[in-house]
């Protein structure tokens, strides 16, 4: 038999919870994300004594008759015990506190804000800080030679000489968070009791000793059957026991004596990562009984966690006592060592430390007879069977008691507000404006602040309804609770009624609501998407696969953002639906989220130009590009911050300025709204290597060109390309030089290009460069063509980017007006026959299929290709055409194609450089283009005279026809 686990029992709700006894052991004292303590009269206890403290109660401690509390108010509080009245203030600090410790000479406290404050019991000095760390304090210890121990999320742990005030060694190399609720591993550590000798802390797969008199490392404890890595431990009282909790849920029991685990319920039956493990101070009357719990919120209690010497030892001492009584002999205590002298003589010890050489050999803990099970085994199973037996013990563990691996699902946010618990709170703030929620006991109302006052007034509410949500364009504000799920619209450019409010169904409840210029849409927990006007007008229900987790829109498109399968790893997996709203019409793609591994989605939004951004809780920015399916990285926030727990609050992105406008939170996760937040510029930048190398500058810049939609793109590509260029030639590298022009296949900058090597004496490289412009021309036709081939299953790129500025990507199609017809018969005429103008840029535009004389707009307006007429149809064209207006048909049988500079330049090159010998060649290319002008001009003329010659001719015939009938 071996250490037993009871049934783990609900305690608070989900998320890091915190357990200890009282001091004389009769209680047990649990606090967690609820806001509650509770004080429980043992393991039986199934209702404990309940006390709201906060919003989220992060440590508890008692001592005397007082309780210690850590909460998100950034103090430590005291309440009396057990009554749980208040008792004053111990410690303040300017983050929220995560941990609390205290023993019989000190009371120390940690918050996130980086600084540990300590205090004498007996309160005969001063408190004092200590400071050090870069990260957010996640778990503390005090041990007997008043030395502290402090690990923080900046990945160090700090031993600290409370006498001195200062840190005598450090230990790094582990796991770093920003904040106290994203840390891995909380980091509990423990101080040898009595002595204080020996110091343990977790490091992944094993517990690491460090001796506290030279910081040595004394030794290792490590189980090869455990599952998880180790993330927290605690010495039992009399030092004999370590016990460790792991990241799956497991507990293991080490004898520090012999550095082996005891025996007992190491796997869970339904609990998560142990977040603290404490041991019953009164061992006498509670033997082996300890009590832990996990991150979401449970406790389970824990009991027979007794050495092996011990059981050996009890069991003797009450053998022996029953032979004295029952022979009538004096009666031995369990205090009194005679009989245990006794026991170690009988069985041929001298002291512990050959009992512990007895346990090594292989004494069994439940024999009391003291017969060694190993040579039992050994006799029995002579020949060659204990080879057979350790092969046996050596496979690897049953499929069935692998633990279940679990994911916590993000759950629903609005970007670009601030946690619902706060009294003061941003609803939203966006480019637009920000929408503030005031809720306390005197106050229950929503402040609209728009930025252009020009756009609306600022707008005052009464919180009627309880709205926890809210999304804010130019156009309208959308609001939106959970009870009673009512979506509530203020429409901010008519004159009238400007608001309007819809119920979902008794079986919804709204949990994500978004809105831009044009459409309103709800996420709802029946995973339905309810998509509106800005009017009011119900346009579309949709479904989704998964849970919501963020909407955002912007002009007629909606992104929402829902989970997917579990995960393989703790990842969240998290699917983006694209939406398009186009008319009366609607298409949809799915992308999967690149989240960063073990971060979750903190902001989901567009850019001011429509591109999809998503940032998440590890600072990584990312952009979507319709056209390369591709997302972008395009911004690392940690590089701007100096601490470890800063993060930014996202307002706005814009890809033309290239700027992110974001709110820095030193050492917390969210913005106050008083005093009021000041809004940062930041720069996209790519994280590429080597950004401090000006190639790695120049590389960073052509490439944000190429992705965002920038102003004047051509020009900065060109620009960029040629300083590249000319950097790679300085660094003898033509072969690289070569390879840059033929990557970005723009004709435009190959005589730039060649000028540059020529200057540079290479001629060759020149030469080169001049010969490939036919061929670089051709690869970017190709380029465009591969760039335009349509994806029916997808959103059309056009549409979904907007107007792009991209040159290397094609734009949108343009639907032109058709050409104008004569009058003709009403019998003869037929309005829906397609019309085709060969040479002209709406000739495909205009072919349609026979069952929607409108098909061919809605189809090129999606980008998809239309099928080839059939020689029917081909006919019936020819006799359409001839209704044409005479002037268009004369210009598509006189005309010609206009040619474009580069072919006009390429086709009379030779007549130009004798034209115009000049060395220079700037001036040269100024004389060609003023050549080409008056060429291009010159051919205008003569294509007009030519063309009111043929209508002449072409009104003479007429009248000559109308004169003879």
């Amino acid at each position: 038999m071996g250490f037993r686990r009871y049934i783990s029992r609900y305690a608070h709700c989900s998320g890091y919870t915190h357990c200890c006894y009282s001091e004389n052991g009769d209680q047990m004292i649990s606090c967690g994300k609820d806001g509650d303590i509770r004080i429980w009269n043992g393991k039986d206890d199934d209702d404990a004594v309940s006390n709201g403290v906060s919003e989220y109660v992060n440590c508890v401690v008692q001592y005397d008759n007082r309780i210690l509390v850590a909460t998100d108010l950034h103090i430590v509080s005291a309440f009396t015990f057990p009554d749980c009245k208040k008792d004053g203030i111990e410690f303040r600090f300017t983050g929220s506190a995560t941990t609390i410790r205290v023993n019989s000479d000190w009371i120390a406290a940690g918050a996130e804000d980086f600084v540990l404050k300590v205090v004498r019991k007996d309160k005969s000095e001063d408190a004092f800080e200590l400071c050090g760390h870069e990260g957010p304090i996640t778990n503390i210890e005090l041990g007997p030679k008043n030395l502290l121990a402090s690990k923080a999320g900046d990945g160090k742990i700090k031993i600290w000489d409370l006498i001195k005030q200062k840190d005598v060694h450090t230990i790094s190399g582990l796991d770093q968070c920003k904040t106290f609720d994203t840390a891995l591993s909380y980091g509990a550590m423990s101080f040898a009791p009595n002595h204080g000798k020996y110091f343990a802390y977790c490091k992944n797969k094993k517990i690491v000793i460090l001796n506290t008199d030279d910081w040595s490392e004394y030794s290792s404890l490590e189980d090869a059957n455990a599952a998880g890595n180790f993330i927290s431990c605690s010495f039992s009282p009399s030092g004999k026991l370590l016990a460790t909790g792991t990241s799956k849920g497991e507990l293991i029991i080490f004898d520090f004596v012999t550095k082996k685990p005891l025996s007992g319920d190491v796997k869970p039956t339904d609990m998560n990562a142990l977040t603290s493990i404490s041991w019953n101070p009164n061992q006498e009357k509670y033997k082996g009984e300890l009590v832990i719990s996990d991150s979401s919120g449970q406790i389970e209690f824990i009991t027979e966690a007794i050495d092996q010497n011990e059981k050996i030892i009890e069991k003797k001492v009450e053998t022996k006592n029953k032979q004295k009584k029952t022979s009538k002999a004096p009666s031995v205590t369990d205090d009194q060592d005679d009989g245990v002298d006794d026991i170690y003589k009988e069985y041929g010890f001298e002291d512990g430390e050959a009992l512990e050489e007895r346990d090594n050999m292989g004494l069994d803990d439940d024999e009391d007879d003291g017969v060694s099970l190993e040579r039992i085994k050994n006799e029995t199973l002579k020949y060659g069977s204990t080879e057979n037996l350790s092969e046996k013990s050596s496979r690897p563990a049953s499929v069935k008691d692998l633990p279940i691996r679990t994911v916590d699902l993000q759950p629903p946010f609005q970007p670009g507000s601030t946690p619902i618990s706060l009294e003061h709170r941003f609803m939203v703030w966006n480019h637009v404006g920000i929408v503030r929620s005031h809720k306390t006991d005197a106050e229950d109302s929503i402040e609209v602040e728009f930025h252009d006052t020009s756009t609306h007034h600022g707008i005052h509410l009464n919180n009627h309804l309880n709205h926890t949500m809210a999304s804010l364009s130019s156009s309208v504000l959308a609001l939106a609770c959970e009870a009673p799920s009512k979506l509530v619209c203020i429409t901010l450019r008519v004159i009238g009624s400007r608001e309007w409010s819809i119920g979902m169904p008794d079986t919804e409840e709204i949990q994500a609501v978004c809105a831009s210029d044009k459409v309103v849409a709800v996420a709802t927990d029946s995973r339905f998407i309810r998509i509106f006007t800005v009017l009011g007008t119900q346009r579309e229900i949709i479904c989704m696969s998964g849970p919501v987790v963020a909407l955002a829109a912007h002009d007629e498109q909606i992104l929402v953002a829902y989970h997917s399968a579990a995960s393989p790893t703790d990842d969240q997996n998290i699917i983006l639906m694209i939406i398009d709203c186009f008319g009366y019409n609607i298409k949809c793609k799915e992308v999967k989220l690149p989240l960063t591994p073990g971060s979750k989605l903190t902001w989901l939004g567009f850019t001011k130009e429509g591109s999809p951004i998503i940032y998440d809780s590890r600072g990584i920015m990312k952009l979507y590009r319709h056209k390369s399916g591709c997302w972008f990285p395009i911004w690392n926030g940690p590089e701007h911050t100096k601490g470890v727990s800063d993060t930014f609050f996202i307002v706005s992105v814009s890809e033309r300025l290239k700027e992110i406008h974001a709110i820095l939170c030193r050492g917390t996760s969210y913005p106050l709204t008083i005093p009021r937040p000041l809004v940062g510029s930041y720069k996209i930048e790519f994280p590429l290597c080597d950004l401090e190398l000006e190639k790695s500058r120049l590389e960073e810049q052509l490439l944000s060109c190429k992705v965002l939609q920038v102003q004047d793109p051509i020009r900065k590509i060109k620009e960029d390309t040629i300083k590249l260029f000319a950097l790679a030639l300085k660094s003898e590298l033509e072969n690289r030089a070569r390879e840059l022009i033929d990557l970005v296949a723009l004709p435009e900058i190959i005589p730039a290009a060649a000028k540059y090597a020529s200057g540079l004496g290479r001629i060759h490289l020149a030469q080169k460069l001049q010969d490939s412009f036919s061929v670089v021309e051709e690869r970017q036709k190709k380029i465009e063509e591969k760039l335009n081939e349509p994806e029916p299953e997808m959103v059309p790129n056009a549409l979904l980017n907007g107007n792009s500025n991209n040159p290397l990507l094609s734009s949108s199609p343009i639907i032109g007006p058709g050409p104008i017809l004569k009058p003709r018969s009403i019998a003869g005429r037929n309005p829906f026959r397609k019309m085709n103008t060969s040479g002209s840029s709406t000739a495909n535009i205009q072919q349609n299929t026979k069952s929607n004389a409108f098909s061919h707009l809605s189809d090129m307006a999606l980008g998809y290709n239309t099928p080839p007429p059939s020689d029917t149809q081909s006919t019936n064209e020819t006799n359409t055409n001839e209704s044409m207006d005479t002037s268009m048909e004369k210009k598509e049988k006189n005309g010609k194609p206009e040619l474009t500079f580069l072919e006009w330049f390429k086709q009379n090159t030779e007549a130009l450089k004798a034209e115009f010998p000049s060395e220079n060649m700037k001036e040269f290319n100024k004389m060609c283009l003023a050549k080409y002008k008056s060429w291009r001009e010159t051919e205008n003329k003569r294509k007009l005279a030519e063309m009111e010659g043929d209508e002449a001719i072409t009104g003479v015939a007429k009248l000559a026809k109308f004169e003879k009938a």
